[in-house]
């Protein structure tokens, strides 16, 4: 296993709020953060500077022995040249390659429209990704720098004749050039995807995260060898998940990762992957700490026989839950906003599910605590770890035989199309737990068991 570092950076310190959703996807893993506080911010500067403050960023990780580097910085993501960032000695991610590479699959006449803010067009990053691909690719790029306020302030509803002078003012050259394919470069845009559809024709294929994340929800799916076992609908459902998830995480944060094709890798997949693992039809299942509803909500999206409870502290990412399973159409699921230790007592919760997971919540022993009064005797809790977890499974020993459960298994799976390894820990609910469990979350983190 590598043990070396995850390389972050930011022009400032608002890439922190990526560490920390990072550390909810792979809790196992180290961190490096190097925030250019000097230089904030990086957006209203030229071109090259961006690109030299970049190098000197990715130089400082390096020197660190990173093994992976997230350039959590939309401005570098949009500048940073692909064909240097093939040419570091580790991975570099940004926001550009996915969406790019749709949209090169997509064109049948070979021309390609890209639309952005100001400064996505002005970097070239689309285009220069579109010709290293395929470089007979025509391309015309426009800035539609009005887009995004129209979308803020609500302008959206289907035939807003605001809204549609505008898409034509902006549009009317790229339809003209005759492209059968247009990027729609920004995570606003998507909100717009009718009108500028009805403007640009049928003809015209439209690319957003979307679609990426459909196309690689299923090719993954296929590679678990479970494409056969889900709903047909499974993956455009999944990938409207993932467009909902980026398009909220613009002002929410759900997630550090905004590369389409990673959501649907360190997301979808990783949660996928447990129906290799588990038995989840026509079961009851509690998502503990759910955040933007892993694992439960791809589980109920895999498995529609799934009743599924999402449980989470924080308000409004409850009330997004409850959108987003409306707008997917979702039955048999229902969302809470508690805390985990105090619903744990209230009645119907208490020894009721067939199934409890929790997804990089806290260490086993606290997760333990939380979860445990929820599983019925004879169910089972489902823990998802890093396979660095050796030493909680040891000190969680006592934890597990006092509240009522059993180590069944730790089994080991790789999330595909990655070299991304995790562990689920079942742990088999033999007797009711004690009275008195959960303690409040002080006591249960003062003193754990």
């Amino acid at each position: 296993m590598d043990t070396r570092p995850i390389g972050v950076f930011d022009s400032g310190l608002g890439g922190l709020t990526a560490v920390r959703q990072l550390r909810r996807v792979l809790p196992g893993e180290d961190i490096i953060y190097f925030g250019d506080t000097g230089r904030v911010p990086y957006g209203s500067r030229g071109r090259e500077i961006i690109r030299q403050y970049a190098r000197q960023d990715i130089r400082f990780l390096l020197s660190h022995d990173v093994k992976f580097i997230i350039a959590a910085c939309g401005t570098v993501s949009s500048t940073y040249p692909p064909e240097e960032a093939a040419r570091l000695p580790v991975p570099f991610t940004g926001v550009v390659g996915a969406t790019a590479r749709a949209a090169v699959d997509a064109t049948r006449n070979g021309k390609v429209g890209i639309i952005g803010t100001a400064a996505t067009v002005r970097s070239g990053s689309y285009a220069a990704v579109i010709k290293d691909m395929k470089p007979e690719t025509e391309i015309v790029a426009r800035a539609c720098p009005m887009f995004v306020p129209l979308v803020e302030n609500g302008y959206v509803n289907d035939g807003n004749p605001v809204t549609k002078l505008i898409i034509a003012e902006y549009l009317q050259e790229v339809k003209d050039a005759g492209v059968d394919t247009l990027i729609l470069g920004c995570t606003h845009y998507p909100l717009l995807k009718k009108m500028i559809g009805d403007f640009m024709g049928s003809d015209v294929t439209l690319i957003d995260s979307g679609k990426v994340t459909a196309q690689a929800a299923a090719a993954a799916l296929a590679d678990l060898g479970l494409l056969d076992r889900v709903p047909e609908q499974a993956p455009s459902q999944l990938a409207e998940y993932g467009h909902l998830l980026l398009e909220k995480n613009q002002v929410m944060n759900l997630t550090a990762i905004t590369d389409p094709v990673k959501v649907a890798q360190l997301h979808m997949l990783d949660c996928a992957a447990l129906l290799t693992c588990a038995d989840f039809e026509n079961r009851a299942l509690l998502d503990v700490g759910t955040g933007a509803g892993f694992p439960g909500l791809p589980l109920k999206i895999l498995v529609p026989s799934l009743q599924v409870t999402l449980l989470d502290s924080l308000n409004k990412r409850v009330d997004w839950l409850a959108q987003v399973s409306a707008q997917l159409s979702l039955t048999g699921i229902r969302v809470i906003h508690a805390r985990a230790e105090e619903q744990a007592l209230e009645k119907g919760f208490r020894d009721s599910f067939d199934l409890v997971t929790a997804r990089a919540v806290a260490e086993l022993r606290l997760l333990c605590e939380l979860c445990l009064p929820y599983v019925k005797v004879g169910g089972a809790f489902l823990a998802m770890k890093s396979v660095d977890c050796g030493r909680e499974l040891e000190e969680a020993a006592h934890c597990i035989k006092l509240l009522g459960a059993r180590l069944e298994e730790c089994r080991d799976y790789t999330i595909p199309g990655t070299d991304v390894i995790h562990r689920l820990v079942v742990l088999r609910k033999v007797a009711p737990t004690l009275k008195g469990y959960p303690r409040r979350w002080a006591k249960i983190q003062k003193a754990p068991l």
